[in-house]
């Protein structure tokens, strides 16, 4: 069978085989062996070619060097010595062993009677002798040859930074199908860029490994056709478990974890081996020497069982000890690891009287260079004697703690007083590790590890579900501390699995928002379930892999926002134990605990049973403050809310309602400096507001200075976000804005301004279109007029009849299609059947325009998807589409998404109402839903289309006619809250917030508009993107653009929508005025600024420098003793008009039919204000008439009053005029009144004539006549 080999006596060191360049050296320890012979084997490990003694002995090692063998040589020991079970020795020959320093192993352990040293069927059990051969079923040592040396480039992370994240090998990966087949469950798939990432995604930077060194499954289990799946059964410490790779497989996945910053550690098992007792298998110690390696019960036969694994390694051995800490040493010098986590380390550092701190292990993990430099975890018990020894083990050593599981479960199930313990484990178990210079980080903090229920299973279950293990459910744990919130396990209760989902939130938040380093199992991220079982050590099946295919997408998300808050905020991860002690100069403390009504909780407070709610204050000088708030009882308020300028952070209740904390919940607040008095507090929070341009106070009409309260700013901070204040950039040069030139060239222009909607035409179908906007044009041109000025076009809810304002926009990016001449799409051809919708009713009805026009829309887009694709019209579609790209596709989506909401939810809050899948409109469900419905959102970029080709058809008309600018397009303030816009750009828009307005004299009681603005930082780190294709957008369809409150680009006034007076916040102006000015000049539209009302001092001066034009309405610029100013005394960079839509036309103002509604209505009618006001009125109306010559006052107007008084206001120095076509028509109604809503018929008016009576009526003509002449004639006296 074997052959002759010759050996020399080599070297006793290194122990194992030793590659040289001519040989192998082989060495062994063995204090009681009496021979010990070399096996060598055929390279498939099925042939013994040849057993050599090792002819040397050097103390207790036996050694030898055979020249001539090389790298990967399989080998083996078969050892001679006593077989005296009664004195501790169990030598058999006839057994093949394991080589203890082997570092890898071809071949599995084959179950066999042939592996036990005894006959296991013999009545004397381990006192017989088993003579059988158990080489065929054993693994073969390969003697290694040192491989190539990995440079490994650790991450080295700091305890403090440190997110321990404990999986296994094969359950992490063997069921998820993004990472490749073949490596699933292997050590390969480990660094799968798919688990890299998710590892990124939810901060993992340790991940601990359950134990890959080599195992072996117990007889006991595979007869039962099961495995020891967790693999605590180990049988070297040098080779990795062959199921999951090889060692280079191994090294490579350490290598990629380290370059996503992600530190190895491994599961060791040095408390006890694979040989289990007296009754357990021979396969490598218990052979080699059982005395030596064993602690023995002093009878000797048994074992002492500290671990409850049968026998317990003699750490107290000088070879074990060299064995394990050569093996550790292994792993990290050749393999790479970065630490260890020592399965009950309580028995390797037990001595005679028990666990040791000076024990010789502890000592040598501490003594040695290489070990000292890891990161050392220990499970700090055994079942041993005094084996409990959590927070004993050195300063250099982490530990887990099984307090902060049990604790921690106790409180968030409900347990009464458990907020006491909860307390001590939020703030890094100080009771416990509080001592021997012992950092905060030394707790472990865990809620689940392997050995026990899963997360999921903490809250679905009460009691264990094991059956599956073959014990008759007596095996696992049976104090679990879990609450199945009702039902045990699954159930299709929503109640029920909302609560089990708080539950697991709070359970992770309280995890990860501790002080102390904190560990998360496996799957628990995304809610893996199995399925109650306690104890899966035996489970290798889909009970313990993960199932990535059933992940809760809510969980995992929440987990990865707990470990971006924990990293984000240092409060969570000191060194240092918290005791309340002050932090620098500022007064205050590193940690303070509350109560809801804003008391400090000191040491009776604590005694109170029922304490539910509780927060923890952490300061830290240069960081500021968190605050998290602990509430297992109902929802309440918690005033030290409303005492600070606290960011919110996170809540397990998905929910921020400032002040009130969620019942059952934990919620996170952040402060960007220490929680302190309430002095401080408003300290701080007025200086945070300059940072982040808020103005403090201001100046209102009537000069009265208004200082912005407390309440308010923490309001406006919160609606910024937590983006960082940016720095406001300044223009490297100025250039001018478009128009200003172009316009004095020509001796300035007039033009006509109306409400697009409110137009009247034989033709249109009850609401005014694009084509009574070119004809108009036309028309206008004729008597002209150089422009037609528009309220908003903007795109509004085209499924929602009754969101109709134009001021109010969905997206300022595209078109209100309900201004679509359907008679003029070519679609329809004669199929177009007229609508006598209203035409001779004074209102809009809304309604009935959005139903029929809806069907005109329905049936040309019908036709139009007849086409084919060749087809010009369809090409031309294919041109808008691609230049409006992802824009108009998510536009169209937010339609059909809108469309689809039930009628009650079909308001200004939009998007905030779709399902939650659909709110980010990146998201994949909203990439599917418009796969889904592509027809219908084809259907809305097609209007789109006709809208806009309708709209640039108009503008080419009016020029074409003769009009110097045609068409100027008004871009409104702002947008709807959830809107289009809103949807598409959530993270630049400021939330809960509303553009508004203090008082003035349209309406002295202030406005809040419910419009979001933007977010000057988050526009800043946009690079203005946003607001520069909304501009773009509309430039380019018209030849000039009134910007609506311009006063915007510089301060916008925002009021809270949860109240409050309002206040406002700068904006970059110089940034916003160049971007105006690149895309005016690119575009050449002209560009009016509407800064009506009160503006600070150096405004409109600064407007001028950038020769941005204003606008000045008469009616409201006054000297300073009242009067309205003198024409002379008008700004050349302005367009000039009595009024606007917002404001009473010039024959309402005459009549005083504005004070008539405001009585009616309440708004600033106080008595004597409004007297007071009546009398500035009749003396402007007699200074007015004086001016325009009209002789004696008249009580209204008729045509020939209106056009002196529009001519001598047209002879004004302003380089544009403009008249509104409610006061051509000598209409008394103004178009809205700012602050109401269904008060009175906003928007909803039409025009007092129609087109075709405006071109024929006498009184319409001499006022446009009167106008064009003065305009004329002050173009003559400025060419003299």
């Amino acid at each position: 069978m074997t052959k002759q080999i010759p050996i020399s006596n080599g070297a006793a060191y290194p122990l194992g085989a030793h590659i040289t360049a001519t040989g192998i050296n082989f060495a062994l320890f063995s204090a009681n062996a009496t021979r010990v012979t070399l096996c060598l084997f055929s390279p498939d490990g099925t042939t013994e070619t040849a057993q050599i003694d090792l002819p040397a002995r050097t103390g207790d090692i036996w050694h030898g060097f055979i020249d001539g063998l090389k790298p990967g040589q399989l080998y083996g020991y078969r050892i001679d010595g006593p077989y005296a079970p009664n004195k501790g020795h169990r030598f058999n020959a006839n057994k093949l062993l394991i080589d203890p320093y082997a570092k890898e192993l071809f071949g599995e352990i084959i179950q066999n009677d042939a592996i036990f040293g005894y006959d296991l069927w013999r009545p004397e059990q381990d006192l017989s002798f088993d003579t059988r051969d158990s080489a065929p079923f054993m693994p073969k040592c390969v003697a290694v040859g040192k491989s190539k040396t990995v440079k490994f480039k650790k991450p080295k992370t700091s305890w403090d930074q440190t997110f321990v994240y404990e999986a296994h090998v094969k359950g992490l990966t063997k069921r998820h199908k993004g990472v490749k087949p073949a490596c699933r469950g292997t050590f390969s798939g480990l660094h799968d860029p798919t688990i890299l990432k998710h590892f990124k995604k939810i901060g993992v930077t340790a991940i601990e490994l359950l134990p890959v060194q080599s195992f072996f499954s117990e007889p006991r289990l595979t007869q039962m056709g099961l495995t020891n799946y967790w693999g605590y059964n180990p049988v070297n410490y040098f080779a990795a478990h062959t199921d999951y790779g090889n060692p280079e497989d191994f090294k490579s996945a350490v290598k990629s974890l380290h370059a996503a910053g992600i530190e190895v550690i491994l599961d060791v098992v040095y408390n006890h081996t694979a040989e289990s007792d007296e009754l357990g298998p021979t396969l490598s110690y218990r052979g080699i020497d059982n005395a030596s390696y064993y602690v023995l019960r002093d009878e000797k036969r048994h074992y002492v069982n500290h671990t409850g694994t049968g026998n317990t390694l003699d750490m107290t051995h000088p070879q074990v000890l060299a064995l394990t800490i050569s093996s550790l040493r292994y792993w990290v010098e050749d393999m790479g690891v970065d630490g260890f986590r020592f399965d009950l380390a309580s028995t390797l550092a037990r001595g005679p009287d028990g666990f040791d701190r000076q024990s010789d292990f502890l000592v040598a993990c501490r003594n040695d260079p290489v070990l000292s430099n890891c990161k050392l975890i220990a499970e700090p018990w055994d079942i041993g004697p005094g084996g409990y020894v959590l927070g004993q083990f050195p300063k250099n050593w982490c530990s887990w703690n099984d307090r902060f599981r049990d604790d921690v479960r106790s409180f968030w199930r409900g347990d009464e007083m458990a907020h006491k313990a909860l307390a001590a484990r939020l703030l890094g178990s100080a009771d416990i590790f509080d001592h021997s210079g012992k950092s905060a980080n030394s707790s472990i903090n865990f809620i689940t590890s392997h050995d026990g229920f899963t997360l999921r299973d903490v809250v679905s279950y009460n009691e264990k579900h094991n059956a599956a293990n073959g014990e008759n459910n007596r095996d696992g744990h049976g104090h679990n501390l879990s609450d199945n919130m009702g039902v045990e396990g699954p159930t299709e209760d929503t109640a029920i699995n909302a609560a089990r989902l708080r539950r697991q939130k709070n359970l992770l938040a309280t995890l990860m928002l501790s002080q102390g380093t904190p560990m998360l199992l496996a799957g628990d991220e995304f809610g893996h379930s199995q399925s109650g079982n306690n104890n899966s050590y035996c489970q290798d099946n889909e009970i313990t892999w993960l199932d990535w295919d059933a992940v809760d997408d809510e969980l995992q998300e929440f987990m990865a926002e707990l470990a971006k808050l924990r990293k984000k905020f240092p409060q969570f991860s000191q060194s240092q134990f918290l005791h309340g002690e002050l932090v620098g100069d500022s007064g205050a403390r590193n940690a303070v605990w509350i109560s809801p009504n804003g008391d400090e909780l000191h040491g009776a407070n604590w005694d109170d049973p029922i304490l539910k709610c509780f927060g923890l204050v952490l300061n830290i000088e240069k960081d500021g403050a968190v605050l998290i708030i602990i509430n297992a009882g109902p929802s309440q308020k918690f005033k030290a809310l409303s005492e600070a300028d606290w960011t919110f952070e996170l809540s397990t209740a998905n929910a921020q309602n400032h002040g009130d904390v969620p019942a059952d919940g934990v919620t996170v607040y952040s402060l960007k400096t220490p929680y302190l008095t309430a002095k401080r507090k408003q300290d701080v929070l007025r200086e945070k507001a300059r940072r982040y341009g808020l103005v403090e106070s201001y100046r209102d009409i009537s000069g009265h200075v208004h200082v912005t309260d407390d309440a308010t700013l923490t309001s406006l901070l919160g609606a910024l976000g937590t983006i960082p204040a940016q720095t406001y950039p300044d223009a490297a040069e100025i250039t001018p804005v478009y128009g200003t030139e172009m316009l004095r060239e020509h001796g300035g222009v007039w033009g006509v301004t109306c409400s697009l909607y409110g137009l009247r035409s034989i033709r249109n179908w009850g609401i005014g279109d694009f084509e009574d906007l070119a004809v108009l044009a036309e028309y206008l041109a004729t008597r002209g007029a150089n422009f037609i000025g528009l309220n908003p076009v903007h795109a509004l809810f085209p499924s929602a009849s009754h969101l109709y304002a134009p001021y109010s926009p969905s997206s300022r990016e595209f078109l209100n299609v309900m201004h679509i001449a359907p008679d003029k799409i070519p679609e329809l051809n004669d199929q177009v059947i007229d609508r006598k919708m209203g035409k001779d009713t004074e209102l809009i009805d809304y309604a009935k325009v959005y139903r029929e026009k809806s069907k005109a829309f329905e049936l040309a887009f019908k036709n139009f998807q007849t086409f084919p694709k060749s087809h010009e019209r369809r090409n031309a579609f294919e041109v808008f589409c691609k230049k409006h790209g992802e824009a108009l596709n998510q536009q169209a989506l937010f339609d059909v998404l809108f469309e689809q909401l039930p009628k009650n939810k079909q308001t200004f809050d939009g998007y905030h109402n779709f399902a939650k899948k659909y709110r980010d409109p990146q998201s994949a469900d909203c990439r599917k839903f418009a796969a889904e419905n592509e027809t219908r959102l084809t259907y809305y970029k097609y209007l789109q289309w006709i809208a806009h080709s309708q709209l640039e058809a108009a503008q080419a008309r009016a020029k074409k006619a003769g009009m110097r600018i045609g068409l100027y397009l008004d871009f409104a303030v702002g947008v709807v809250p959830g809107g289009a816009d809103a949807w598409r750009y959530q993270d630049i828009f400021a939330q809960d917030v509303s553009l508004g307005a203090p008082g003035d004299k349209a309406n002295p009681d202030g406005q809040v508009w419910n419009l979001l603005p933007f977010n000057p930082h988050a526009l800043i780190v946009r690079d203005l993107n946003p607001l520069r294709r909304a501009l773009l957008s509309l430039m380019s369809l018209g030849g000039a653009v009134r910007i609506d409150h311009v006063l915007g680009l510089l301060r916008s006034f925002w009021v809270p929508q949860s109240g409050g007076s309002g206040a406002y916040i700068r904006y970059p102006f110089d940034a916003l005025l160049a971007l105006i000015a690149e895309i005016s000049q690119r575009e050449k539209c002209v560009v009016f600024g509407e800064d009506l009302g009160t503006v600070p001092d150096g405004f409109r001066d600064h407007m001028a420098a950038w020769e941005m034009m204003g606008y000045t309405i008469l009616l409201i610029e006054r000297t300073s003793s009242g009067d309205i100013i003198p024409l002379q005394d008008v700004r050349e960079l302005a367009i000039t008009g009595f009024s606007n839509h917002d404001f009473p036309t010039l024959s309402g103002f005459w009549a005083g039919q504005d004070f008539d509604w405001r009585e009616e209505l309440g708004i600033g009618n106080d008595p004597a204000a409004l007297s007071h006001e009546k009398s500035v009125r009749a003396h402007d109306r007699s200074i007015l008439a004086k001016l325009a010559g009209l002789g004696v006052v008249p009580s209204n107007l008729n045509a020939e009053s209106m056009a002196k008084l529009q001519a001598w206001l047209a002879r004004s120095p302003s380089l544009a005029f403009a008249v509104q076509l409610d006061d051509i028509m000598l209409e008394a109604h103004q178009a809205n009144v700012p602050g109401t809503t269904d008060e009175q018929p906003n928007w909803r008016r039409r025009s007092k004539l129609s087109l075709e009576e405006l071109a024929s009526n006498p009184d319409c003509s001499i006022i446009l006549d009167a106008i064009s002449a003065a305009r004329k004639s002050k173009k003559k006296e400025q060419a003299l």
